[in-house]
């Protein structure tokens, strides 16, 4: 059987609607089910991301960057201010990703 996918007509970014939708579509499930799951998939990298490193194997490898302390500026006032280090989620495409898509 052939997935088919509906086009993405966003510039920035895919939403969480248009995926489920797809899983909906590919699927052949409500679209209740293919919220949770997912809802599931989100939640999963969100909590292994916590003290992990995620892989998925042919897609790519989620991870957790530290960003420095560093001085920041208010441009209205000149005002200089700390801005805090903090954790980010980060994405690193697989080559087979990077491969399909080049």
């Amino acid at each position: 059987m052939e997935l088919q996918f509906k086009e993405c007509n966003y510039l920035i970014g895919m939403t969480k609607k248009f995926l489920t939708n797809n899983i909906k579509l590919n699927a052949n499930i409500k679209e209740s089910d293919a919220l949770k799951i997912t809802n599931s998939f989100f939640k999963l990298i969100k909590l292994n991301l916590q003290n992990k490193i995620v892989k998925v194997s042919g897609f790519g490898t989620f991870y957790k960057k530290n960003t420095v302390q560093r001085i920041g500026r208010n441009p209205m006032t000149k005002e200089e201010f700390t801005i805090p280090s903090k954790d980010k989620a980060a994405f690193k495409a697989s080559n087979k990703l990077k491969k399909k898509i080049n």
